[in-house]
């Protein structure tokens, strides 16, 4: 049910984000299209939905935590990604590859640094490593620091995130 909601959701707000900032009725008047339209679009729909699976792999995670008390009591948030890697959502936002690391990185930068942001990098940590790209050595050590350290290497492969 609340998979369903957020999907419905997500289908409400994509032609909102795919505004440029102009009215409609200064879209409507518009005879030249624009060339980064649909790059924007492209960018604004994968936000939307990197936040919809970003909420969906939160909510798995405090389920599965609910539902294993052991896993509660864990101060190692692998052992909560690990838990729910193999859910729709997780499955899901690694599947977009490494067009989905900047929106992952908003994200986080978006949220408290806690579990749910940690939670967060290992998904680009995942994508990362799926797509045989590395930051070089692991210098982060909250989701804050992660993405800290994936903008500073994408500036400098701009071609890879």
């Amino acid at each position: 049910m609340f998979g369903t909601c957020l999907a419905v959701l997500t289908l409400a707000l994509l032609p909102a984000c795919a505004g440029s900032g102009a009215s409609s009725g200064d879209r409507a008047a518009s005879t030249t299209p624009s060339r980064t339209s649909a790059a924007t679009l492209g960018s604004r729909a994968t936000q939307v939905a990197t936040h919809v699976d970003a909420v969906l792999i939160i909510a798995d995670i405090e389920r599965a935590m609910a539902d294993n008390p052991s896993l509660a009591a864990s101060s190692n948030p692998y052992d909560y990604t690990a838990a729910v890697s193999n859910l729709p959502a997780f499955r899901r936002l690694v599947s977009r590859g490494p067009g989905a690391l900047d929106a992952i990185a908003h994200e986080i930068e978006a949220r408290p640094d806690g579990l749910d942001a940690y939670a967060l990098a290992i998904v680009g940590q995942t994508i990362q490593s799926d797509a045989g790209q590395s930051m070089g050595p692991k210098t982060w050590e909250t989701g804050w620091g992660w993405a800290s350290q994936y903008r500073s290497w994408a500036k400098k492969h701009p071609a890879s995130g």
